[in-house]
């Protein structure tokens, strides 16, 4: 099996080779580190990792991840409910405060790659799924369980006189 290769981003070199070193030594791949946000996006977009490691004091999780579609895990000292805020605002895949042990690193690895596969294969699910309901001659309207419009299609939108930009998240029955 192809191991996971990992960007590693942290401003602080000595922390950086010392979990280099755990990764080595769990099987992952290095591709390489950086120290600051900057050589952070232009790494992931040239090494094109599986997943980051980044300190939470770097602030580019968010446009790596939105952006490049790479999972990243955050690596702190600090577990206060601001810190967790902000890192649960950019939509991490895991979140490992320090001091951990192999153990944590092992396991909070391979439940993001796991959690960012099917992720992946969710949205090609539902790429799929409104390509199919968007090229049906009929219309098609779908709502969620408290019946408000969630999906309208062309047709739907030709039959009924609704925008479909109107319609979505409004009540059928409105």
């Amino acid at each position: 099996m192809t191991p996971i290769k990992i960007l590693i981003v942290d401003n602080e070199l000595s922390s950086a080779q010392d979990l280099q070193t755990r990764l080595l030594k769990l099987g992952y791949e290095v591709i390489g580190t950086a120290t600051t946000s900057a050589e952070a996006v232009k790494k992931s977009v040239k090494l094109k990792p599986n997943l980051i490691l980044m300190n939470t004091r770097l602030k580019t999780g968010t446009l790596i991840h939105s952006s490049h579609n790479i999972p990243i895990i955050y690596i702190s000292s600090q577990a206060g409910q601001d810190t967790m805020r902000q890192a649960r605002s950019t939509g991490p895949f895991g979140y490992i405060i320090k001091p951990f042990d192999d153990a944590q690193l092992f396991v909070s690895i391979e439940v993001a790659q796991i959690r960012f596969k099917l992720e992946s294969q969710l949205r090609e699910s539902q790429q799929w799924l409104n390509g199919v309901l968007m090229s049906i001659g009929d219309g098609v309207i779908a709502v969620d369980n408290s019946g408000n419009i969630r999906f309208i299609n062309s047709r739907a939108e030709e039959i009924t006189g609704w925008d479909k930009t109107d319609a979505i998240g409004k009540p059928l029955f409105e």
